[in-house]
């Protein structure tokens, strides 16, 4: 089975859940004295085809992994979380979202937040690793053909605010307009040589 590592913006209600379910809820357990143990990889979760690797988050019902600066492994400081005393560094978060890129053969990105900068870090990254990249948003950049020129340059650019990511999905293998990112995966699964 092919590896998936799924990047995107993290957050409470995370839409990885619509496409893992309950196996990714509890799937990283935060132990207090092994918050960076590597993460599992969940055999055949993403649409049955896929082995999912990551990235893995803290799963808290109050939200407390989730909030400014934490890439879903800490506490933003707005709701107590004891919880998890002794939540990952952001070192250790780093670390484990790399490692999992390098075993993934597929990166795919849903990338409709302009604040999802750990995203951008993350394509860069696998781009670097020679990783097939696709990356899915409800609207992709788009350019006018009438000047292909101008349009390598920006000039003809229609006003998206998709457009400021033009350089991420530059990075990429292949790109999907999708509303939702399960609708983006099964474009995907066509990419995939069935045996």
């Amino acid at each position: 089975m092919p590896s998936i590592y799924l990047v995107g913006k993290i957050g409470p209600g995370d839409w990885r859940y619509d496409l893992i379910g309950y196996r990714l809820r509890g799937a990283w357990e935060v132990d207090d004295d092994h918050p960076s143990e590597p993460w599992p990889v969940l055999k055949r979760s993403v649409l049955g085809l896929f082995d999912y690797v990551g990235p893995y988050f803290v799963s808290v019902d109050r939200g407390c992994g989730h909030g400014p600066n934490t890439h879903g492994c800490g506490n933003d400081g707005a709701v107590p979380c004891f919880t998890y005393e002794n939540l990952p560094k952001r070192n250790q978060v780093r670390e484990l979202c790399l490692s999992a890129i390098d075993t993934a053969d597929i990166v795919f990105a849903w990338l409709d937040d302009l604040t999802a900068y750990g995203t951008l870090v993350e394509i860069g990254y696998a781009k670097g690793r020679g990783k097939s990249i696709v990356i899915a948003a409800p609207e992709t950049p788009q350019t006018f053909g009438w000047l292909s020129e101008a349009s390598e340059v920006g000039i003809g650019i229609a006003d998206s605010a998709t457009n400021d990511l033009w350089f991420a999905f530059s990075c990429a293998s292949s790109t999907i307009a999708a509303a939702t990112p399960l609708e983006a995966l099964k474009e995907v699964v066509r990419f995939i040589p069935q045996p």
